[in-house]
Formats: C-alpha cells, sequence, structure tokens
C-alpha cells in the first residue's frame, strides 16, 4: 500500500513538473514578459478558488479518488488544448483551468494519503519525501528533453503522467468517511472557520506565504545580485529539492508532538534562510538561504497536516487542507509576488528581504499565541 501511496505522489509531482515548464514554452510562443507575469498571478488565484471548491466538494461527496481522478482528466483534456491550440488566447485560458485542476489536487491528495496510512506522520513523511525526489528528477529530465526534442515532450509527459495518476487512483481504496447517525451524510458548512486556533493558524500560514513566494519565484534576481548567472539555478533547485526530500522524511518522526514548537522553528529557520538572501555576498550565501526556506517548509507543511488532524475529524480534512493551501500557497503567493514588484521598484531587493524576514516573525508570534491559548 505504502509503495502505492508513493508511487502516486511521485506521478503527481511529475504533472507539476511540465506545468512549471508552461512559463518557458509562454516565452517561446511569444506571450509578452509583462502578459506572463500577469498570466502566473491569474493562475495563483485560480488555484486559491480551486483549492476550496475540490476540497469542499471532496468531503461533501465523500470522495478523494474521485475528485482526484476527475482533476487528472481534465487536465489531460487542458494538455491537449495547449499542444493543439498553439495561440496566445488558448494559452492564456488553458494555462488559467490548469492551475484551477492540478494545484488543488494536493491537498485531496494529502488527505487522501493521510487516511490511507492511518495518519502515521513517519508514513507520510516518507511519501512526501519520494514525492520531492520523483519531482527533483521530473524537472531535471523533462529540462533535458525539451532543450533536445523541443516542447512537444512537454505535452506527452504531461498526458503521460496523467494516465498513471488516474491508473494509480483506481488501484488504491477511496478514502475513509465515518457514518453519521442515521447514516446521513455529515453538512460540511464553514464553521471551521468559528474556531480560534484554526484561524490563528490560517494568519500564520498567510504569513509564511506572503514572506517565502518573493525568495523562491525571484531567485535569479538573488542570484543576479550575489554575482551568479543563469546556470547558478540549477545547482540552487537541486539543493532545494535534495533538502526538501531529507527533511520531509525526518518532519515524519518530529511532527507527532510539540506540533506549534516545531511549526515555530520552522518559521524561525525561514526566516534565518530570508536574512542569508538580504546579506548574501556570494552564491553559497544563496544556496544556503535555499536549503534553510526548503527545508523549513517541509518540517511546516506535515506538522501542519497532523496539526489539522488534531483539530478536525477526519471528514472534513480535505476541505480544511484545501483552505489552509489555498491561504498558504496561492493567497499569500499571490499577493507576495504582486507586493514584491513595488517593493522592489520603489526600494530595494535587500529590503524585500528585510520584510520577508518580519513577516516570518509575525508567523512566529501568531504561533506563541496558539501555543498559549492551548494551556489556557
Amino acid at each position: 500500500m505504502k509503495l502505492k501511496i508513493s508511487a502516486l505522489n511521485i506521478v503527481y509531482f511529475g504533472i507539476q513538473a511540465p506545468f512549471i515548464y508552461l512559463s518557458s514554452y509562454a516565452l517561446a510562443l511569444g506571450v509578452r514578459d509583462d502578459l506572463l507575469s500577469i498570466l502566473i498571478g491569474i493562475s495563483f488565484l485560480a488555484a486559491f478558488f480551486g483549492q476550496v471548491f475540490w476540497g469542499t466538494v471532496s468531503d461533501r461527496i465523500r470522495s478523494t479518488r474521485k475528485i482526484m481522478i476527475m482533476c487528472t482528466l481534465l487536465s489531460i483534456a487542458d494538455f491537449l488544448a495547449l499542444w493543439s491550440g498553439k495561440t496566445v488566447a488558448v494559452f492564456a485560458v488553458a494555462y488559467t483551468l490548469l492551475g484551477f485542476f492540478i494545484s488543488p489536487a494536493l491537498s485531496v491528495l494529502d488527505s487522501w494519503s493521510l487516511d490511507l496510512l492511518d495518519y502515521d506522520s513517519t508514513g507520510y513523511g516518507n511519501v512526501k519525501s519520494a514525492g520531492a525526489v520523483g519531482f527533483a528528477a521530473a524537472m531535471l529530465v523533462l529540462g533535458w528533453l525539451i532543450e533536445r526534442i523541443g516542447f512537444s515532450t512537454l505535452f506527452l509527459s504531461g498526458l503521460f503522467f496523467c494516465i498513471l495518476c488516474i491508473l494509480l487512483s483506481l488501484s488504491l481504496p477511496d478514502k475513509r468517511f465515518a457514518d453519521t447517525a442515521g447514516g446521513e451524510k455529515p453538512k460540511m458548512d464553514f464553521s471551521i472557520l468559528r474556531n480560534r486556533t484554526f484561524i490563528l493558524l490560517l494568519v500564520s500560514v498567510f504569513l509564511l506565504g506572503l514572506a517565502i513566494a518573493p525568495p523562491n519565484n525571484l531567485k535569479i534576481l538573488l542570484i543576479q545580485q550575489a554575482g551568479g548567472t543563469v546556470s547558478a539555478m540549477g545547482v540552487d533547485n537541486g539543493i532545494g529539492y535534495a533538502v526538501q526530500a531529507l527533511m520531509y522524511a525526518a518532519a515524519g518522526h518530529l511532527s507527532s508532538r510539540h506540533s506549534y514548537l516545531h511549526l515555530g522553528l520552522g518559521a524561525l529557520v525561514t526566516g534565518i534562510g530570508m536574512l542569508l538572501a538580504a546579506f548574501a555576498g556570494n552564491i553559497w550565501m544563496v544556496y544556503l538561504s535555499t536549503f534553510c526556506i526548503y527545508g523549513a517548509f517541509s518540517v511546516e507543511n506535515t506538522v501542519i497536516r497532523m496539526l489539522s488532524r488534531k483539530l478536525f475529524p477526519p471528514e472534513y480534512l480535505t476541505t480544511v487542507l484545501s483552505i489552509i493551501d489555498a491561504v498558504f500557497m496561492q493567497l499569500g503567493g499571490f499577493i507576495g509576488l504582486v507586493a514584491a514588484g513595488g517593493i522592489i521598484a520603489k526600494t530595494s531587493l535587500f529590503t524585500l528581504m528585510i520584510i520577508c524576514f518580519a513577516l516570518c516573525i509575525g508567523s512566529i508570534f501568531t504561533v506563541t499565541v496558539m501555543a498559549l491559548q492551548k494551556k489556557a
């Protein structure tokens, strides 16, 4: 069972790889730099709404497998549209829709994986570690194939991984949902938003999302400022994904106890990564910054999953994780990137990274309030 779950995570991130390379395809297609920036932002927003939509529907119909297959089938249609319709208009629509289908599936997959693993944090960490390794391998191989064969490999690999994802999903049992009295399906409402701890968790991850988005998506600026070249991007990505795989495996052992402590430490290490990026005088300081930020993210993400399981029953977990990821990765990412452009234009990259450090401190403060509230 664990082998199949690991394979499904690897395949899912295999779908993510061509999605990321679509920005390079867009430039080759003739999309202007400013339009591409807008489309990336719109894709973030589409993913934000998709997270809430698919997560809620999953809990409502009481199935993660059906949603995973549905999102993948829609992604196949999207890849085919991108492949056949080589125009900027087709790309703009299909790219936005792909954000709505692909990114939200991560929350569904995590909820499903946790249930099949009986909410074992160690098993979850190992599964996510396999996914990180698979993603790194897919990015490296796909980049090599695109350079030698062309962008057709981008769409072929997307279709290939989508088909594998469907086959693996069909081979696994669906998530288990508890029956309520009388056999009725539990009706999901947004009363979860009245949970004070959950609101504080959303504030904390939102601040982290705001902080992480600029250095992760504007890494080339940090590398150039430190005297590096574009080739250093490959090394930086390799370091990031390698440490992420290692830390996912380690985080599974850390997250079952002292959740607030580990979440706060993760935010602290992220903040240290921001300071390293701000004062980077050479490329090695940028690499060390990536090491801190990527490694801390693995711990934060795993702890957030296990903490959510403590706060809410399993039948609501997909919705809860979808809301968290929407606020953390999509909303925080979108606002963070939009704000980053203005901050750099009016001040400097150094100022931006100091602000990102301050946001991490704000996240630590929020986690501290959560911990004190629990003790009260």
